[in-house]
């Protein structure tokens, strides 16, 4: 029993990170992996050094200290490769290694997102019944999971806890759930975070793996469409397709979640939520019923995860709702073109009610009158301008996209729509100045 790694041609994916804020952003990147989806990671080209590397829960982590507006644009090459478990093949490979005392413990521990709670644990002993071999339970683990669940984005709570409740949830439950299985039952598993290669465009996902002694790491991917959609059709191909082995098209940023933060220096590197006093300014993510301000503190002593990144904002001005940084980032497949073509992130910003908006003050401004009515028109031609402006923030980090016309006329346009606001909002002033 063997894991057999089939190369494919040199790849590359780049990454960029602008900090769009007026403050300084210190942003932790995973540094991508060699196992079973690449080997031979290298940096191509990096714009901004790092400060410093350190450890975080098994990941190489580079700390960047990025200024205001200033981008971080990083290209890695590497070799993809298919992954099978090889069941016939000889036990035991050179290349599996095994797992310290270290590593066994952290993949077999329990944690916010993988809660090995009463409910999951006995869940899992009843799954696994009678089966003894390794292979077999996660074979139970996979197939359970794949006629179980059903899909759901975006997911308003994360963990595997909230995942076995509903039934409901992205890939990222799909392979927390797994994972809390396995742990329940003394098999150290963990999560991949990663994305997809085979579109041009960013496409983030998640799987898990466990480990086999003899063969090593066995990818898993109990979320794959592939599987759910074969899971009820009579004489489809097998979906344990995605058991034991994935294709060439994926990348992986880091392992594991619910990274320790006490690996990334002494002090309180992510301050605690008391802390923030302009929460409802930051994205707020739940995991397991506990609110998370993303970028500005820390899960129970953890990092969430790594994909690729995890920003730590500083306390921004009162502007900061419209002008805070990215999340995580922005990445594609090959090194692109880097220009001023940001096909807008319709997921963030919708630029259509700015748009009719523009129209309507431009039309309402001839049929107004009266101090109260322009003031009104002025406030709200000032707004526009500044959410359009934000959009074209935005866009800017979105910019690794091929050279495409529409792309490029999209920019253009909301540029003079941009420009036309401010004009109109400041002309305004003056006139009720």
């Amino acid at each position: 029993m063997r894991l057999i790694h089939t190369p494919g041609p040199r790849a590359t994916l780049t990454y960029v990170y602008w900090n769009s804020s007026p403050r300084p952003v210190s942003l932790y990147l995973a540094d991508p992996p060699c196992g079973n989806t690449q080997r031979d990671v290298g940096v191509l080209s990096c714009n901004v050094p790092p400060v410093s590397r350190l450890e975080l829960g098994g990941n190489r982590v580079g700390v960047y200290a990025l200024r205001p507006l200033q981008r971080l644009l990083i290209t890695w090459s590497y070799t993809p490769l298919e992954v099978t478990l090889d069941v016939a093949g000889a036990y035991g490979c050179p290349e599996s290694g095994v797992l310290s005392d270290e590593e066994r413990a952290r993949y077999l521990r329990s944690s916010v997102q993988v809660p090995l709670g009463p409910d999951i644990v006995a869940a899992a002993h009843a799954l696994r019944g009678e089966e003894m071999e390794v292979l077999g339970i996660a074979r139970r683990f996979f197939d359970d999971l794949r006629t179980r669940g059903q899909y759901l984005y975006p997911v308003k709570d994360r963990g595997a806890g909230r995942m076995q409740q509903t039934w409901r949830g992205d890939c990222g439950q799909f392979s927390l759930l797994f994972v809390a299985y396995c742990r329940a039952c003394g098999i150290p598993a963990r999560v991949v975070m990663g994305t997809f290669t085979s579109v041009a465009q960013m496409s983030p996902h998640v799987w898990a793996e466990f480990w086999l002694d003899g063969a090593g790491w066995v990818p898993v991917d109990v979320s794959i469409g592939e599987a759910l959609t074969h899971r009820a059709t009579p004489g489809s191909p097998d979906p344990g397709v995605v058991f034991g082995h994935l294709k060439p098209i994926r990348f992986a940023f880091s392992t594991d979640v619910d990274l320790p933060a006490q690996d990334w220096n002494a002090g309180d590197l992510l301050p605690a939520a008391a802390r923030r006093p302009h929460r409802n300014r930051w994205r707020t993510v739940r995991f397991e019923g506990r609110p998370l301000v993303w970028g500005g503190e820390a899960l129970c002593g953890n990092v969430p995860y790594l994909q690729p990144a995890y920003p730590r904002f500083g306390d921004l001005p009162f502007l900061g709702g419209a002008f805070r940084p990215s999340l995580i980032g922005h990445w594609l497949p090959g090194s692109g073109d880097v220009r001023l073509l940001p096909l807008l992130a319709f997921r963030e910003f919708s630029p259509l009610p700015l748009i009719v908006l523009s129209v309507l003050l431009i039309l309402a401004h001839d049929f107004l009158s009266g101090r109260a009515a322009q003031v009104l028109v002025t406030l709200a031609s000032l707004v526009a301008a500044l959410r359009v402006g934000q959009a074209l923030t935005r866009g800017f980090e979105a910019s690794l996209v091929r050279a495409q016309r529409y792309t490029f006329w999209s920019y253009v346009g909301m540029l003079a729509l941009w420009t036309v606001l401010c004009f109109f909002g400041v002309r305004e002033v003056f006139h009720l100045i």
